[in-house]
């Protein structure tokens, strides 16, 4: 007996090679005197695309080369993208995000610079479907199942890259009894677009 999965949503996980870490900035540089532990998500950077830096510009492609691999195996377009924006949030073990979606992009993503599993709260993906619901009649599920989890939180470490399609609910919350960390959770995020579509005479840009 089977019982398949139908219209799963997609979150790609890619690793960042340890042999090309020479090439990423040194996370310390984006901290400051002035940030307090006891804030959350305390400090952001934003701008018109972060990754537009110099410094970023070898990880700028690695997102850009990953960007390609899950828009073309999990949507199945061969469009042309483009890194439409990107900015860097910083936190520590009390950061919270409010659950939010990005409606102005196709492809949505973070890379962690700076990250503790034990430490730092974890991003996670609110169900896009109506949950636990089986007739017009509604009860409370007892059992837990893949088809009535509304939350779904991805195993990831430091420099990895996460890919979802911008229409997921996505935040974070704190762990419970976090083990104290010395370093802060540092996440570059970006918006993927698609340049221009393959069917009709259609091009995007930003300014």
């Amino acid at each position: 007996m089977t019982i398949l999965q139908v219209f799963p949503a997609q979150v790609g996980i890619y690793p960042f090679p340890d042999s090309d870490r020479i090439h990423l900035p040194d996370p310390s540089i984006f901290l400051s005197n002035s940030i307090s532990k006891s804030s959350s998500l305390y400090k952001q950077y934003h701008g018109q695309s972060i990754l537009e830096e110099q410094c970023f510009n070898y990880l700028a492609n690695f997102i850009l080369e990953s960007s390609r691999h899950f828009f073309v195996n999990t949507f199945g377009c061969t469009n042309q993208i483009f890194i439409s924006n990107s900015w860097l949030n910083v936190g520590c073990e009390a950061s919270t995000q409010d659950l939010h979606n990005h409606s102005n992009s196709t492809i949505s993503g973070t890379f962690y610079l700076s990250f503790d599993p034990d430490s730092h709260p974890s991003i996670v993906f609110k169900n896009s479907r109506s949950t636990g619901s089986f007739s017009f009649v509604e009860d409370f599920p007892i059992l837990s199942t893949p088809f009535n989890s509304s939350f779904y939180k991805p195993s990831y470490n430091e420099l990895d890259l996460l890919l979802w399609p911008s229409y997921l609910d996505h935040g974070f919350f704190p762990l419970i009894n976090p083990l104290s960390s010395n370093k802060h959770r540092i996440s570059l995020s970006f918006n993927i677009n698609i340049q221009r579509t393959l069917l009709h005479p259609y091009k995007v840009t930003c300014s």
